[in-house]
């Protein structure tokens, strides 16, 4: 076997039922031939035959036959088993019949028959003659052949045997209590009834080869040279010899005697007759009759019947040979080819006979054809001649045969529209061409679709099946014998025909299983099978001729029942039968699937048992719906596939859904414009009818609905009055809930939002500032925008925008000054508006305080920080004024350390000291100021003494007495105060005390970058 395409399958065996009885094979073959001789009754080989009453039985290929009419029909008595020898009593109600098996006998004219016995007898040994005591029903003689020949007998009805010579003897004939026996180079006598054989004095040099009971005695034949017929008489003496005409004997091998009165029978080339025991003998019937070899002779009421290769015949004296196989259809057939223009069939004895349509009647017998094993049609006629196996191909419709190929040793044919398969016994097999695959046994049978594509083989008794042509083969099933034929139907090659020693059977899968055929061929050996194209099934019988049997119908019908509904997620039993003709298959492999809106949920495989079931265990899928089921047999065809559904249903209830509704929005009072739907669900989310829903929390249409088919529960809703969202409920029974809010808005509206920019504005730059306005409760109406803050400076375009649309607010950051940050506000109206603050660059000047003490002459500092703010760079100049914005006085000088900055925008605040130097002048006042600040002190004296002193003192002072006139003395002095001192200088107050007093001097210090000013006052005071 070539390793690379062949794979094996599971073994299959096939059941042992009996189809229906209504199901019966019928006889196919025409009750004639016409040969060149006319037309004759178309039969078998016959082995040997014996007289009863008007009748006759007779035994041979296709078992045991009874005729009670002369040779006018024939019945059969047997099942058809090849039978090699016969005996009777002469009326016919005790018969022994010799087959593979053993001995056989039946005691009521062949209704019962017993079991085969060959108990006694040596290992493969041949029944080839039985003699029936006459006297004794119970007593019979057995001559052997084969490996060991003898001659054995059996006293007990056949049960057993005993040895009772060693010798092969070809002949038996009993008379009275004689037996005589002829063993080719001897005779051999009892006078015992058979219990002992002694060898007779003989002519020297005579082969013995057939004997028959007298009236006196017997009758010898001695075959050769010289032919002789020798009278012998009861006791055993030996009379004189006669000569026989060598016509009679010359070339056969096959010689009978038949005697009666002085009447002797001789079968041998020919019939002939010797009518008077002593005269001239005559021929009766000549080889050229067409009879074939003549086996055995029997003296009938008329004549002699006759039991040759071709049937029953009589002969007599004065009428010749007349056919006696009227309905004796015990042909052996070895091959059939049906084709267009008929059929064809190869005879095991008659060579191929040719004919017309199925069930024609006028055949005609083809001359010169060899003998054939296996017979096809594939174009041309080709056939396996028997015992060599060579190829034969006739393109004349079986007149003339030629070499089709140079190799022997074929065992299997079969003929395809491309050609030829063949088998041999080494287990090849070689496709049309050439594709040659090696199968693990000798090859018995091939059968082939019409195409070629497709064929089957018979390994030994596996069955093998390829569909590419030859390419790659598959073990499909193995039949309980090896298969003698097969065919394929040709409208359907999924039905197969297989031929075995045990009976016939047929596969509707392909092969996959088998049932068995019965119902009229009996036991007689299958030998060849075809198919027509009306799909009626041909066999041809060794034994019993040509059968038909219709198998038009040969579908195996699936059945199974399906619950018309099964809840979600279980699993459903499905018991499936299977039968062909009524009776269950054994082994067909069954192919399922389950399918839910067209999709396969579950498949799966299952061969079927004995009683043709199979059980599948389906798993219902988790939603409802209508689940489709298929169940077919594999191999069969879409035909031999059912379909079924039933329906999923819900479980029990496990929850409520809102399935829409949920999260609307309306005017608040108002019915929302879609209804609720509440949808009961059991655990797999399928709805649930017949579910009361109940709902709370607010107006609904219905206080309670039961969900329909659809699991579906719908209610309206409206909202209340008031404005916001409500939050409702939906229950049901086993606690049951689920909740959803509806949302009631006011009167239509709109909403402004500003984004800033995400950058700071650097100083004195435009900033844009996105203004989007929104819908509420579907407000649609153009808003109008004006900036608010800043007063000045800010813009929006357009001025009038509508909802979902944007604007654009443009604002300078200058309107902020040195700020970092500003706010927008825009509105729509008095009642809309929005905020948002813009970020701006700006400079920070900072100080860890802002006041300096320090003494005359001396100089104090400040730490100063200056930072950048939102991101502000650039070169910082300081300064320092007094607090009107006036210079600092000459005796205050300021400095800076570092004097100049160069800010980074992503820089920490830089720190700067600010240092004041104070001079000794500070503290000193002129001189024409000190003169006035004493004549201010002398009148201040005055005034006061005044208020104490007599009135000609305040008059001595030319003061009023009035309080208004001095103090406007003291204004007055004062001014001169002033005026003579040049005034208190930078906020600068002189105290006049006992010592010199402390000067405090109000500074402004200024940090300026890119246009900004930040400035920190600060408090100097000077001290003595």
């Amino acid at each position: 076997m070539s390793g690379r395409r062949i794979t094996a399958l599971a073994m299959l065996l096939p059941g042992t039922w009996a189809l229906a009885q209504s199901l019966q094979w019928t006889q196919a073959a025409p009750a004639s031939i016409v040969d060149s001789t006319g037309t004759v009754p178309l039969a078998g080989r016959l082995s040997t035959i014996v007289s009863v009453g008007t009748g006759a039985i007779a035994a041979g290929e296709g078992g045991v036959w009874l005729s009670k009419d002369a040779g006018a029909a024939w019945v059969p008595l047997s099942d058809g088993s090849w039978v090699t020898a016969l005996a009777a009593s002469g009326d016919g109600s005790a018969i022994y019949a010799a087959n593979a098996l053993g001995v056989s006998s039946s005691f009521d004219g062949g209704q019962t028959w017993g079991t085969p016995s060959s108990s006694g007898m040596p290992a493969g040994a041949v029944v080839e003659r039985l003699a029936l005591d006459p006297g004794n029903e119970r007593h019979v003689l057995a001559a052997l052949g084969g490996p060991a020949p003898a001659l054995v007998g059996s006293g007990d009805g056949g049960e057993t045997w005993s040895a009772v010579a060693s010798l092969d003897v070809t002949d038996l004939a009993w008379s009275g209590s004689s037996v005589l026996a002829a063993a080719r180079s001897a005779l051999l006598f009892s006078s015992d009834d058979g219990a002992s054989f002694a060898p007779l004095a003989t002519l020297a040099g005579k082969t013995w080869v057939a004997v028959c009971a007298a009236a006196k005695g017997f009758e010898a034949l001695a075959a050769g040279a010289d032919a002789d017929v020798l009278p012998i008489d009861a006791p055993g003496n030996l009379g004189t010899p006669g000569a026989v005409p060598q016509a009679a004997v010359a070339g056969t091998t096959a010689f009978a005697l038949s005697c009666s009165g002085t009447s002797i029978w001789l079968g041998g080339a020919g019939i002939w007759l010797d009518a008077n025991g002593g005269a001239p003998w005559s021929k009766i019937a000549g080889p050229s009759a067409g009879i074939g070899a003549i086996h055995a002779l029997a003296m009938g009421v008329v004549g002699v019947w006759v039991a040759s290769d071709t049937g029953a015949w009589q002969a007599a004296t004065g009428s010749g040979l007349a056919s006696a196989n009227q309905g004796l259809l015990n042909a052996g057939v070895t091959g059939i080819a049906l084709g267009a223009g008929g059929a064809t069939v190869a005879m095991d004895a008659l060579g191929v006979g040719a004919g017309g349509i199925q069930g024609g009647s006028a055949w005609a017998q083809i001359a010169a054809a060899p003998a054939l094993s296996a017979l096809t049609q594939a174009g041309s006629l080709y056939g396996l001649v028997a015992g060599s196996g060579v190829l034969a191909q006739s393109s004349d419709g079986g007149k003339t045969w030629t070499s089709a190929a140079a190799a022997a040793g074929y065992t299997a044919l079969a003929g395809s529209t491309d050609g030829i398969w063949l088998g041999d016994g080494g287990g090849v097999v070689i496709a049309p061409g050439g594709p040659r695959e090696q199968l693990p046994g000798g090859i018995a049978a091939i059968a082939a679709d019409r195409s070629g594509a497709a064929a089957w083989a018979a390994s030994g008794a596996e069955v093998w099946r390829t569909a590419d042509g030859g390419q790659t083969w598959v073990q499909k099933s193995v039949l309980p014998e090896i298969p003698t034929a097969m065919a394929v139907d040709p409208v359907r090659e999924n039905v197969i025909a297989a031929a075995t020693a045990d009976g016939e059977y047929v596969s509707v899968d392909g092969g996959a299983s088998w049932l068995a055929l019965s119902g009229g061929l009996g036991a007689a050996p299958c030998a060849a099978l075809a198919f027509d194209s009306g799909e009626t099934l041909w066999a041809g019988t060794l034994g019993r001729g040509l059968w038909e049997l219709p198998l038009a119908s040969a579908s195996p019908a699936v059945q199974y029942v399906l619950p018309s509904t099964a809840p979600v997620a279980s699993t459903v039993t499905l018991p499936i039968h299977i039968a062909a003709f009524g009776q269950p298959i054994r082994g067909a492999e069954l192919d399922w699937s389950e399918s839910e809106g067209g999709n396969v949920v579950q498949s799966g495989n299952a061969v079927s048992d004995a009683g043709g079931n199979a059980v599948v265990a389906l798993q219902v899928p988790q939603q409802v719906g209508t689940v489709a089921v298929a169940v077919g047999v594999s191999g069969a065809g879409a035909g031999a596939t059912v379909a079924q559904s039933f329906d999923a249903t819900a479980l029990g209830l496990a929850a409520l859904a809102v399935i829409s509704g949920a999260n609307q929005q309306a005017l608040a009072g108002q019915t929302l414009p879609q209804p609720i739907v509440i949808e009961a669900e059991d655990a797999y989310g399928n709805p649930v009818a017949g579910v009361a829903v109940g709902f709370t929390g607010g107006d609904f249409s219905a206080a309670s609905v039961i969900t329909g088919n659809d699991g579906l529960a719908k209610v309206a809703f409206t909202l209340p009055v008031q404005v916001g969202a409500v939050t409702l409920s939906a229950s049901a029974a086993g606690g049951m809930r689920a909740s959803w809010n509806e949302i009631g808005t006011g009167a239509p509206d709109y909403s402004l939002a500003i984004t800033p920019p995400v950058n700071a504005v650097a100083p004195f730059q435009n900033a844009s500032l996105l203004l989007q306005v929104a819908a509420v409760n579907g407000f649609n109406a153009a808003v109008s925008l004006r900036c608010i803050v800043p007063a000045t400076g800010c813009s929006v375009a357009p001025a009038s925008v509508l909802p979902g649309q944007s604007a654009t607010v443009t604002v300078n950051g200058s309107a902020a000054g040195n700020q970092g940050s500003m706010m927008v506000e825009v509105e729509g109206d008095a009642n809309h508006s929005a905020v948002a603050t813009v970020l701006l660059q700006a400079l920070g000047l900072t100080a860890s305080g802002n006041a300096l003490t320090l003494q005359a002459g001396a100089s104090a500092s400040l730490p100063l920080a200056v930072a950048s703010i939102n991101g502000l760079a650039g070169n910082v100049e300081l300064g320092a004024t007094m607090s009107d914005g006036s210079p600092l006085p000459a005796t205050l000088a300021a400095e800076f350390q570092p004097s100049a900055i160069d800010l980074s925008a992503s820089s920490a605040p830089m720190t700067v000291q600010f240092a004041v130097s104070a001079g000794s002048a500070a503290r000193a006042a002129p001189w024409g100021r000190m003169t006035l600040e004493l004549l201010f002190a002398a009148l201040l004296a005055a005034e006061v003494r005044s208020r104490r002193g007599t009135a000609p003192r305040r008059r001595a002072w030319g003061i009023h007495r009035g309080r208004g006139g001095i103090r406007l003395v003291l204004v007055a002095g004062l001014a001169l105060l002033m005026a003579g001192c040049g005034g208190a200088a930078g906020g600068v107050v002189a105290v006049v005390k006992g010592s010199a007093p402390a000067m405090r001097y109000g500074l402004v210090i200024t940090a300026s970058s890119n246009g900004l000013v930040a400035s920190l006052p600060v408090t100097v005071t000077v001290v003595p």
